[in-house]
């Protein structure tokens, strides 16, 4: 795992001292080594964290044997080894899949390349013969890569915080802002700032030199699409895709547990992680190092669970048992950490575990993207289950209905809740979430709304009426002919797994120089989760039944079966309790009383309903309060 970073349109200019400013800010992504190379017109720069290979054979930037291509590189080609059986003529000088890869590309072309390869990665490699630089990321989005346009030059990054150390980036892009606040974080191929953009899953995108005036015009091309052929392939026997599905899930962990350094998993308690690791202790000679995050407030603690799971499995396990000081001494680093406005309030205990796997591996295996491809989602029985409603009567009869509804105050519905029992749910603030959702027939605005968080933006932007509405929603990306559980898992592959749940993890890790690995985001193995039918997904209320049918055959059903498992937080009493000052403080005494893009009036009204316990406003909170570290550190 590493960063990179690269200067195309120098003009005769030394990019030497500009590339190294650009890699020591990004020094925490690969603390082992730093390389730059510089030529007429272009430089490169690397940040390594050494993980196969870890001699100087292995050093970045790489120049191929051919003198043809310049290459740097993050991240891991998990069949490298097999790839190198097409390149028997080359010499080989050490083992890292750097190697394999600019060597595969200087005999193939990169496009062709790219397409061989199976991994998570993020690269720029500089074409001396043609003079063009080839960008390029992973088909899932596990690694991240920016590029930014600025007076004739064309910078490239792993993080934004790069492009700070030359400040060449300006302008906040309010398209970004609103997806943030609706969401929580940035969708697409956006950033935060109008003259950068992210580099999409799966795309490709090529700069020629000299830069092109129009570089962001110039489009990204996809190399890979996970279901463009999910409709031609007949579903196998439950049975048989049961075992295709456990076969490639063994095989994409055997082959991410390849390390020339120490190697370990996260494992929250959940069907997820817990496969996962029990997989790995399968094949695995010694005990597996596991860890978990344990909490001193009972409802969220979920160690025990990860424990008996360890103990079952036999595997080296740790527990960091945390109070609500060690999670709140690292919120002032968020702004840090995340260079972009970002407010997942789950990163809190993702950052803490980073820092405490990495005091023992230096690469930890998750569980991530079961959820995603295996239809785990609590939301997507809701959706549907609004959808069947929606079919019992005319569409006019449901808007009657949930304008009649909504008129019932909010308060009053969550204290009758709270009479009846559901103290851990309130009753109100479910029904104003799902209300709207019964009101619309379009299922792109269901989704978008069922997982916004501000359904508008507390912003005093000039909105265009055209894109009041609809225009904001998700783009139109998935297929008009999918049937709904298949839509809502696409749009979540596409946006809500690269865009916030790896995005989350990547900065999180790759503050504390740790890299992470995630078996289930094989793009082998996605494919194959396309053709399953629903009932190996679905079944009423339970979700990822494949994975549990897969897990019962290492781990008694008992131990995982139960309430998602994750690394939550008590967020909701924090902002009541040991956050409320620091949060009062930014709200009222800081930059949003004062910022003249925010809403003030609606934002203090959320604080006045949390803090008096009639709602939960937690999530809205947090996202105002992150973009104010976010401004603090950034913009001002």
């Amino acid at each position: 795992m590493c960063g990179i970073a690269a200067i195309l349109g120098l003009c005769n200019i030394d990019g030497t001292n500009s590339i190294r400013l650009m890699t020591e800010r990004l020094s925490h992504r690969g603390p082992d080594a730093m390389g730059t190379w510089t030529e007429d017109g272009i430089a490169l720069g690397h940040d390594r964290l050494s993980i196969i290979d870890t001699s100087l054979s292995g050093s970045q930037p790489m120049t191929s044997k051919n003198s043809e291509w310049v290459l740097v590189f993050n991240g891991e080609i998990y069949n490298h080894l097999e790839l190198r059986d097409k390149l028997q003529s080359v010499k080989w000088q050490g083992h890292s899949d750097t190697e394999t890869l600019v060597e595969l590309i200087a005999s193939w072309g990169f496009d062709e390349a790219i397409k061989m390869t199976v991994g998570m990665f993020a690269i720029a490699a500089w074409n001396k013969r043609n003079r063009k630089l080839y960008l390029a990321r992973d088909r899932m989005g596990e690694k991240p890569i920016y590029y930014c346009k600025h007076e004739g030059r064309l910078y490239v990054a792993s993080e934004l915080k790069a492009f700070h150390a030359l400040a060449v980036v300006a302008g906040l892009n309010q398209d970004a802002l609103q997806d943030f606040f609706r969401f929580g974080y940035i969708i697409g191929n956006k950033s935060i700032w109008k003259n950068a953009r992210r580099l999409s899953p799966a795309c490709i995108i090529i700069a020629t030199f000299p830069i092109n005036s129009d570089i962001f015009v110039c489009p990204e091309y996809s190399y890979w699409k996970p279901h463009s052929n999910i409709m031609s392939r007949p579903y196998a026997h439950f049975q048989e895709a049961i075992q295709q599905t456990e076969d490639l899930i063994q095989q994409s962990v055997s082959a991410q547990m390849v390390s020339d350094v120490p190697l370990g998993a996260f494992l929250s308690g959940g069907i997820d992680s817990s496969l996962i690791v029990a997989i790995m202790q399968n094949i695995s000679h010694r005990p597996i190092k596991t860890f978990t995050i344990g909490f001193d407030d009972t409802d969220y603690n979920e160690s025990h669970r990860a424990e008996k799971i360890a103990k079952h499995l036999r595997t080296d396990h740790t527990t960091l048992n945390v109070t609500a000081a060690d999670l709140i001494s690292v919120v002032d680093e968020i702004a840090e950490v995340w260079d972009e406005p970002f407010a997942d309030e789950s990163q809190i205990p993702t950052l803490v575990l980073s820092k405490l796997t990495r005091n023992h591996v230096k690469v930890a295996i998750s569980g991530d993207g079961g959820d995603e491809l295996f239809g785990g989602y609590e939301r997507y029985y809701r959706l549907l289950t609004i959808r069947r409603w929606q079919k019992l009567l005319p569409g006019f009869a449901w808007k009657f209905t949930a304008s009649a509804l909504s008129r019932l105050p909010v308060d009053a519905v969550n204290f009758i809740g709270r009479q009846i029992g559901s103290k851990s749910v309130l009753l109100g603030d479910r029904l104003s979430k799902l209300l709207p959702l019964l009101a619309e027939n379009d299922r792109r605005a269901q989704y978008s709304k069922l997982v916004s968080h501000w359904h508008v933006p507390p912003l005093k932007l000039s909105i265009p009426e055209k894109t009041s509405q609809i225009d904001m929603e998700f783009p139109r990306f998935a297929d008009t002919q999918m049937d709904d559980l298949s839509y809502m898992q696409s749009i979540d592959q596409r946006y809500y797994l690269p865009d916030d749940i790896l995005t989350k993890v990547d900065r999180a890790s790759m503050s504390a120089s740790l890299e992470v690995r995630a078996p289930f985001l094989d793009h082998r193995l996605v494919e194959h989760s396309w053709f399953l039918p629903r009932n190996m997904k679905q079944v009423g209320r339970i979700g990822k039944v494949a994975l549990r049918t897969i897990s019962s055959r290492y781990i008694p059903p008992e131990l995982v079966n139960g309430p998602k498992s994750g690394f939550g937080i008590p967020l909701a009493k924090w902002l009541r309790g040991p956050l409320k000052k620091w949060a009062f403080e930014a709200i009222k005494d800081g930059e949003v009383a004062n910022d003249q893009l925010l809403d003030f009036g609606r934002i203090w009204q959320a604080w006045s309903e949390h803090q008096s316990s009639t709602r939960n406003r937690q999530t809205l909170l947090w996202s105002v309060i992150v973009y104010s570290a976010w401004t603090r550190r950034w913009l001002r």
